[in-house]
């Protein structure tokens, strides 16, 4: 929250004790967003792409999330992030697959 910049290599991760539904909003957030939810295996739920800034309306996660993963709007869809994708993090960065 109170974000007004974030560079394009960078990501938020937001961890959970359980999987549920989720959903997400950007009151406070001033940047657009790629809101990317993740199933506890790290398969991607669904991608709410490019959440509008300080917007009260609920990006949901369609399905039990244990994950979400905020990365600038746009980037998502450089990525090639999509639904049923598995996200792999290694030192090099995080690619689906």
């Amino acid at each position: 929250m109170y974000r007004r910049e974030m560079p394009k290599d960078k990501g938020m991760l937001f961890i959970f004790p359980d999987e549920k539904e989720r959903s997400f909003w950007m009151k406070n957030t001033y940047i657009p967003l790629d809101i990317i939810f993740l199933d506890k295996s790290l398969k991607i739920v669904s991608v709410g792409s490019d959440a509008r800034p300080l917007s009260t309306e609920r990006v949901n996660s369609n399905g039990p999330s244990a994950y979400v993963l905020e990365l600038i709007a746009g980037q998502a869809k450089v990525f090639g992030l999509q639904k049923g994708d598995v996200l792999i993090a290694d030192v090099s960065g995080v690619r689906a697959r």
